[in-house]
């Protein structure tokens, strides 16, 4: 899963903006570099300029004003154009939008840009914060991925230098958290974790290694947040997002003799659990597709027995 490294005081700047306008959106840009996994690294946000135009579902931003202080950033400084922010004030649209996918597409071809991060802003107890990153080699049908937090306390070291030398003036800095971000994660922490299995799980045989293999393709190609991880008891879960859901297997240490588990939940723990999960099967045609095509696959390596025989 990829992550997304922020400085507290960027995040509460957000947070700042966003709770200003509660009934509009508004947005802005996000300065940093990338890291050689791919990474972005957040170290300066800039809110909207004089003329932004705010809409109830619609944000645009000051072209002039992000052209003049984006240039500026980038020649005094070296920061990158990372992406843009926004917030959806009391939406509870916690994705991007249609129109949001399509706006980054467009940025994306228009300036050849190999990625580009998107955060969105949610009016709740405190403002939420959810992060994504498009690949500009993504799939129309999956076009970005979710991020994991890793939140660096403290002020970014750019930020008053950055004000004063470009004269912009934000929200007076607040000590209080005003933000709301999950999963978070550590710079340390690795997406995947490689299960630990004994010399006769069924993982480690011909047809359940393939098995696994398929299940992970399928998984890689049609679901975003994709993780891998083992729990204390020993069970092996492989999860990922499928449009508003997280979509959880799970496979028990004596599968296949034991069957397989699959529930679906609206959000994830800071450990990548599912939180209040329920074993529903989704509404949507496409997340029905997804199961049938995974079942498919367990059917081609562990097929039911068949009753008939089973019969004295």
């Amino acid at each position: 899963m990829s992550k997304i490294i922020i400085y507290e005081s960027e995040l509460n700047l957000i947070a700042q903006h966003a709770a200003h306008y509660p009934d509009v959106e508004t947005g802005g840009d996000l300065f940093g570099l990338w890291t050689y996994t791919g990474n972005p690294v957040i170290q300066y946000v800039l809110g909207a300029g004089p003329d932004a135009q705010r809409y109830e579902t619609a944000f645009y931003q000051d072209r002039a004003f992000l052209e003049t202080y984006g240039a500026a950033i980038n020649t005094q400084h070296a920061l990158q154009h990372l992406g843009e922010w926004h917030s959806h004030h009391h939406l509870n649209l916690r994705h991007p939008s249609g129109g949001d996918i399509q706006t980054v597409r467009n940025a994306l071809h228009t300036y050849h840009l190999k990625r580009f991060v998107l955060c969105i802003c949610n009016l709740e107890e405190l403002v939420r914060v959810d992060g994504f990153v498009f690949p500009s080699q993504a799939s129309a049908a999956h076009p970005y991925h979710g991020c994991a937090w890793v939140v660096l306390p403290g002020a970014s070291p750019l930020r008053r230098v950055i004000d004063k030398a470009l004269h912009l003036r934000g929200p007076k800095r607040s000590d209080d958290i005003l933000w709301h971000v999950e999963p978070q994660t550590t710079l340390e922490a690795s997406s995947a974790t490689k299960p630990t299995l004994t010399a006769e799980a069924w993982l480690t045989t011909p047809p359940g290694k393939a098995c696994f293999q398929a299940l992970y393709k399928v998984i890689r190609q049609t679901c975003d947040d994709v993780r891998l991880f083992q729990q204390a008891d020993q069970d092996i879960v492989l999860l990922g997002r499928v449009g508003d859901q997280y979509l959880e297997l799970t496979f028990p240490p004596d599968f296949p003799a034991v069957p397989y588990r699959v529930a679906f939940a609206l959000e994830i723990d800071s450990q990548g659990r599912l939180i209040q999960p329920a074993p529903l099967m989704p509404a949507e045609a496409e997340e029905q597709a997804l199961l049938e095509a995974l079942d498919d696959i367990v059917q081609q390596y562990y097929p039911a027995p068949d009753p008939q025989e089973s019969q004295p």
